[in-house]
């Protein structure tokens, strides 16, 4: 039943998050960067974890960023979010870009977790991975753990 009020609590201020969200994500759709080249959206990943309270750990895999929230016992949960653009060019000349839903996602859940402070879970792990186009996030990624991860 706790957690069922938890939830509640969350999607009922949800709305106050939105605008900050909808920043960085025009943001981040305003500087694309491409894979193995996400120096600015790591360090706006980074900022924002360390400004959360997060243990943060950057450079995994060359711009790849791990935040750990410990939160007492529990499950370990984690969140994995994508920072490249895809260099995509349509017949309208328009650019495609394949960032911004799953950064801003797990952006939201680190910020919740902490605003609302959710016993959900016991570590929450937040990966915002280097190079998710072409398999290089998987390969860069492997074998890199977050520090107290179970």
């Amino acid at each position: 039943m706790r957690e069922k009020a938890q939830v509640q609590n969350v999607l009922a201020n949800l709305g106050t998050l939105l605008p900050d969200l909808e920043s960085v994500y025009k943001d981040i759709h305003s500087h694309p960067e491409l894979s193995m080249q996400e120096n600015r959206t790591a360090g706006i990943a980074a900022d924002r974890l360390r400004a959360a309270g997060y243990e943060v750990t950057t450079g995994i895999g060359k711009t790849g960023v791990v935040g750990v929230l410990r939160n007492g016992d529990g499950p370990t949960i984690m969140l994995r979010a994508d920072m490249d653009a895809l260099p995509v060019r349509e017949a309208t000349l328009l650019v495609a870009f394949d960032l911004g839903g799953t950064f801003v996602f797990a952006l939201s859940g680190a910020t919740v977790a902490v605003k609302h402070k959710l016993d959900l879970f016991g570590v929450l792990v937040l990966s915002f991975a280097a190079g998710n186009s072409g398999g290089i996030a998987r390969d860069v990624m492997i074998g890199a753990h977050p520090p107290g991860g179970r």
